[in-house]
């Protein structure tokens, strides 16, 4: 099972969210922490990772007072896979159909890719979502 198929397929309601950061060194990456939160869970599996790589775009609504996850959902289009291509070519004024971002750094990244989004829903109500290129996925 790929680690798109494995997210997309736990029950995520004894899951809290830990943290999530962007990587200082490398801003193309995203890391999600969570944090198993039920008794009957083995030691060895009380907490997981998800890291979104060249990401291109960011949402988060609501308010994060609370970190119990209602559900964490991959698809393979989204409104901020859209809204973030969009914003992208805009900035750089660019034909979409033949679209090369240059980063700071000087590599070429095609942005006519398969794009992921990752959804993660609060029990609050609020949603994070993040668009990217690859995801991984690791239970420690």
């Amino acid at each position: 099972m790929n680690d798109i198929d494995e997210i997309n397929s736990l029950e995520w309601a004894d899951w809290s969210l830990g943290g999530i950061d962007v990587d200082a060194d490398d801003a193309e990456r995203v890391s999600i922490e969570l944090i198993c939160c039920s008794d009957s869970a083995p030691k060895e599996n009380l907490g997981a990772s998800i890291s979104c790589e060249n990401f291109i775009g960011f949402s988060s609504t609501g308010s994060r007072d609370e970190g119990l996850i209602e559900d964490i959902r991959i698809d393979e289009e989204g409104d901020i896979i859209n809204d973030s291509l969009k914003r992208i070519k805009h900035l750089y004024d660019q034909s979409p159909s033949s679209f090369q971002l240059l980063w700071s750094c000087g590599d070429a990244k095609i942005i006519n890719g398969k794009w992921h989004q990752l959804n993660i829903k609060l029990a609050s109500g609020s949603e994070i979502k993040i668009a990217c290129g690859r995801i991984r996925f690791e239970t420690h």
